[in-house]
């Protein structure tokens, strides 16, 4: 708990005879700002005489008050009486704390008195020797209620020009030195002086901040006061054959717009060629000739004059171009190989090149390099380099870009069989199905050596593979036809509700290969099929259109390669690389499980005859693919948060991030951040990859609720009757904060701030009390503390006359209280002359004296801040 504002003021006049102490005005003034001056606003009169001897210092203060919601001048002067009310009344000032205050619409006001044309000294930043207070109409700190206010661009351009013009000629708002034991500038906000939140972070951050040499603010006040800042970093890009485009930093806050100058020669003649506005930082300079250098440099202008020009950049138009002799080849290639595109030209001095993809330039890292050069290399290849691939080849005269090379992927394959060994992996379908063979009469000339032999329509075996397989996918057969007496013998991949071969439902078939005999009954486009024994066949089991049918390929003796490639709901059936039926609608389902043989356990008399079957191969085509993606969540500090992602597409792994890192261990498709804390707010994601390549999820942000915390409990102590009673609370935790005070265990109504103040105290105000805090994840409560009601203190003064000149004081009054002492010739004009702060109730102090008619001293306690 502490006390301030205004204590007793005691007046002890003494007929002396004293030396009389001077103070100088303030230095010349530059253009004055439209000011509403205390009269314009109906201040109230004061009898302040405090001054200050020199004035080098701006501190920007906000008010952090509800008057941001002033709706316009009448408004803002009714606001700025309330202000001096308060000010006076309530925190015990002999006048407003502050010397100039702006509101939201730009509006200047005279606040302390005598501030346009003397030195006052304020009561604004705990020390007030040297400085003047400019304060900004509002709260601009996060820990307003509802949010912090945002400042208006006339509200901060009215700040920077009553600060220019108040403050000294010879004043530059550049630099710092120490002010009452602290590194302070010239410019500064109010918490670089004493501890507080002062002027807001909405102030400080973006116009002030802890560069003394930089700032916007700086940056502006000192440009009223001065020409221009030169713009920098003048950059000049010839981007055709006729325009040079040019782009600058822009350094200064108010100038009226540039002025561009063009020349054709490094050393000059200069011409103007155009202006822009303020705030404007790129041009276009057009209707050029080709292949020609030319020189510009830019300056900015303004009411006090024009800046020094920026550095002199050059650049040249686009000439011819260079020629392209040997263009980029398309390609395709298996996952993880690397992949290399080249290009050759020719042209006028050294060549420049820039690869793109789809368009977009390439850069250096990860997995591709060389994009500056004629060479690209990509390298571990995957679905997600697929694309477009260019390279922009630029030389001294111009620039061409190459002709497109399509990049593909070949599928990744999920198993292979050769049959050059045995038929492990592969097991006879329920009895009375049989084994096929292995054969090493007969081979492809991909494979080794062997094949697998079918001799029987009971023949037929299954073998599961493990994942399914899903998305665009492939099944390769590779299948021998002696032209013989077998009328069945093809290749199936099978999907079941279960993991495997005959595990729950028969959810999908397809089939490819020969089948002659009758097809029955199909639906769809296929209901009226009859089989064509010069033809291959296909099948597909479920969907709009199923059944068997021909495929367009005529059957011819010798090794066949057979594929079936599925993409969503259409299958396409190929028979030796040709496109022999596509069928639409079929039911889609992930494939576990293939076939080769005949017709196995539902023929009823085995038909004998030859076939055989080799390199079988599984595919997939597809990175994965995210169905659902993580969700945001909010939980309090100590729970848990589980981040989920659904991803189809024969994933292979997971690796969850947080704000871009990997998460050691975290490689499920779910991941749990257990008792969370306010450091593990941010985002997360993850990556989910195959062997096609990797897709990553969106942001999914994690928002912990700190419940309150009290981090500095209000203080015992006591308080004289009529002074003013302060408790303060300082708590951590989810903003918004809110409060509610207590009194004997009873809300304090309208108490609804971090600070109570009780102003005027009485013996009634006597009492136990206690804060609560809240926020969005609980409340907490503060300790009780008492304050107790002192009876007033009589502030006493005595003075001897001493005979070497010296008048000797003694003070008594309040401990550990600070005390002003002032003089006056007249007992209308005062000056402070010093100040005590008594240890122990009571302390002397000596002054001067010289013959004089008459010297008055009187002394207060007065809360300067």
């Amino acid at each position: 708990m502490s006390s301030s504002s205004l204590r007793l003021v005691a007046t002890v006049v003494f007929t002396l005879f004293a030396s009389v102490l001077a103070f100088e005005t303030f230095a010349a003034k530059g253009p004055q700002p439209t000011i509403c001056n205390r009269a314009c606003w109906g201040a109230r009169d004061t009898s302040c005489s405090s001054t200050i001897s020199t004035l080098n210092r701006a501190i920007i203060h906000h008010t952090a008050g509800s008057e941001f919601a002033t709706t316009g001048l009448e408004s803002s002067k009714n606001y700025m009486r309330n202000n001096q009310n308060y000010h006076m009344d309530t925190r015990g000032f002999c006048d407003v704390g502050y010397h100039f205050m702006v509101d939201k619409f730009g509006n200047i006001f005279e606040a302390r008195k005598n501030s346009m044309a003397g030195l006052p000294r304020g009561a604004h930043d705990g020390n007030n020797f040297n400085s003047f207070g400019f304060t900004l109409m509002g709260w601009f700190h996060p820990d307003k209620p509802g949010g912090a206010n945002q400042p208006t661009a006339v509200m901060i351009s009215a700040l920077f020009d009553v600060i220019a013009w108040r403050m000294p000629s010879e004043w530059s708002p550049y630099g710092s030195g120490t002010y009452n034991g602290v590194t302070v500038g010239f410019l500064d906000g109010h918490r670089k002086v004493k501890a507080t939140a002062c002027p807001g972070d909405g102030i400080h951050g973006p116009y002030i901040g802890s560069n003394y040499n930089g700032g916007l603010a700086r940056n502006g006040v000192y440009e009223r006061k001065n020409p221009p800042i030169a713009p920098s970093a003048l950059q000049a890009t010839a981007v055709s054959k006729t325009q040079i485009n040019l782009s600058w930093t822009d350094n200064s806050v108010v100038e009226t717009g540039f002025k561009i100058e063009r020349a054709t020669a490094s050393a000059g003649p200069w011409s103007q060629i155009a202006t822009v506005g303020a705030n404007v930082k790129t041009y276009s300079s057009t209707s050029l000739t080709m292949d020609t250098t030319y020189y510009y440099r830019v300056r900015a202008y303004g009411a006090l004059g024009d800046s020094a020009y920026s550095n002199v950049a050059n650049a040249t138009t686009l000439g011819p171009g260079p020629t392209i002799t040997s263009h980029p080849q398309t390609q395709t290639k298996d996952s993880g190989q690397n992949v290399t595109f080249q290009v050759t030209a020719t042209g006028t001095g050294t060549l420049i090149y820039q690869w793109r993809k789809n368009g977009v330039n390439l850069v250096n890292g990860g997995r591709f390099s060389g994009v500056a050069t004629a060479t690209l290399i990509i390298s571990a290849l995957e679905a997600t380099d697929v694309g477009a691939y260019t390279v922009r080849i630029t030389d001294t005269a111009g620039a061409v870009t190459s002709a497109e090379a399509q990049l593909y992927l070949n599928a990744i394959v999920i198993f292979q069989d050769t049959f050059d060994s045995n038929l492990n992996g592969w097991t006879a379908f329920q009895s009375p199905a049989t084994a096929l063979t292995i054969s090493s009469t007969n081979h492809t000339a991909v494979a080794n050596s062997k094949s697998a032999q079918l001799s029987s329509s009971y023949d037929k075996m299954y073998r599961d593979f493990t994942p399914e397989i899903e998305g665009r996918a492939r099944a390769t057969f590779w299948m021998y036809d002696n032209m013989g007496g077998q009328t069945r013998w093809f290749g199936e991949v099978r999907s079941y509700a279960g993991a495997g071969y005959n595990s729950g439902a028969l959810l999908q078939l397809c089939a490819i290969g020969r089948y002659g005999v009758g097809f029955g009954t199909g639906t769809g486009s296929l209901a009226n099929e009859v089989v064509d024994s010069t033809k291959y066949q296909g099948r597909v089991v479920a969907g709009d259109n199923k059944g068997w049918f021909n495929l367009n390929a005529t059957r011819t003796a010798g090794w066949h390669k057979f594929e079936i490639e599925r993409n969503g709901t259409t299958v396409y059936f190929y028979v030796d690389g040709v496109l022999a039926r596509t069928i639409t609608s079929a039911t889609y389902s992930p494939w576990d499980s293939v076939t080769i043989g005949s017709y196995g356990p539902f023929t009823h008399t085995a038909v004998t005859g030859n076939a055989w079957f080799d390199d079988i191969k599984l595919e997939y085509f597809n990175a994965p693919t995210i169905l659902t993606q993580p969700a945001g969540l909010t939980r309090i500090a100590g729970a848990n948060a589980t981040f989920t992602v659904n991803a189809t597409n024969n994933v292979e792994g997971y690796q969850w991030r947080f704000e871009g890192s990997n998460i050691t261990g975290a490689t499920n498709s779910s991941y749990t951040r257990s008792s969370v804390q306010a450091s593990h707010e941010g985002a997360y994601s993850v990556v989910v990859r195959n062997r096609a390549g990797t897709v990553t999820s969106v942001n999914a942000a994690l928002v912990v609720n700190v419940p309150p915390q009290i981090t500095a409990q209000p203080e015992e102590g006591s308080v004289r009757t009529g002074n003013t009673a302060v408790y303060e609370v300082a708590a951590s935790g989810t903003e918004p904060l809110s409060y509610q005070w207590f009194f004997n265990g009873a809300n304090i109504n309208g108490a609804t701030e971090s600070q109570l103040n009780l102003p005027n105290v009485t013996t009634n105000d006597g009492g136990s009390y206690s804060v609560r805090v809240t926020n969005v994840a609980g409340t907490v409560t503060s300790a009780v503390v008492t304050l107790s009601i002192l009876p007033p203190q009589v502030l006493e003064m005595e003075a001897v006359q001493l005979t070497d000149g010296n008048l000797k004081f003694t003070l008594g009054g309040d401990s550990e209280s600070e005390y002003f002492i002032q003089t006056s010739s007249n007992l209308v004009d005062w000056i402070t002359i010093t100040n005590i702060i008594l240890t122990n109730s009571s302390a002397e102090f000596s002054a001067g004296v010289s013959n004089h008619p008459a010297l008055f001293y009187r002394v207060y306690q007065e809360d300067i801040d």
